[in-house]
């Protein structure tokens, strides 16, 4: 009719085409579901730091508001985190009460008196905001291990990237980052 071939007029993709495109998606997929899922299902190491990280903040909010040290306890066998002031004294208790994800252990505290695998810690926070350094490791049921460093001036939980290996030797505090400042404290 207007001299053109019906091949012309047709519009479309060809077969070639979209298979080239379902192989592309299928690779997308193949790649980002693994870590969607992941993502989706979270992290329970990094559940677990955000509970040490807001009890850490909340013991130097106390001891700055009532110009007392607190105490941020860690039990180490039932998973749970707590805050009470170092001398307990009236109408101050135990504060605040977390419990670690079931599929985290702490499995490792290490101050500068040594490291400790069972039982409590308790870790300092003074009204001077001076909080006591340590390194803790973390363990989920997925084998996967999370390094974390209490800094004593800032106060900060952050994640060690390069965790360094303590020997016997270590344990009396060099293994942990020198703070001049909270090794002349009481």
């Amino acid at each position: 009719m207007n001299g053109r071939s019906k091949t012309q007029d047709s519009v479309g993709f060809t077969l070639i085409e979209l298979l080239v495109v379902l192989a592309i998606l299928a690779i997308t997929l193949a790649l980002a579901v693994p870590r969607l899922t992941s993502f989706l299902e979270g992290d329970p190491n990094k559940a677990a730091q955000d509970i040490l990280a807001r009890a850490v903040l909340r013991a130097r909010e106390r001891a700055a508001f009532t110009q007392d040290a607190w105490e941020v306890h860690l039990d180490l066998t039932a998973r749970r985190v707590w805050l009470a002031p170092q001398e307990p004294q009236e109408g101050k208790t135990v504060a605040f009460d977390w419990t670690l994800p079931e599929e985290v252990v702490i499995q490792s505290i290490t101050l500068a008196g040594g490291t400790t695998t069972s039982g409590q810690v308790a870790l300092r926070m003074l009204p001077t905001g001076l909080t006591e350094p340590c390194r803790i490791t973390l363990v989920n049921t997925g084998g996967r291990t999370r390094h974390l460093v209490l800094e004593a001036v800032s106060g900060r939980l952050v994640e060690d990237s390069k965790p360094r290996e303590t020997t016997d030797t270590q344990l009396a505090g060099s293994a942990l980052p020198r703070d001049p400042v909270w090794e002349h404290l009481p």
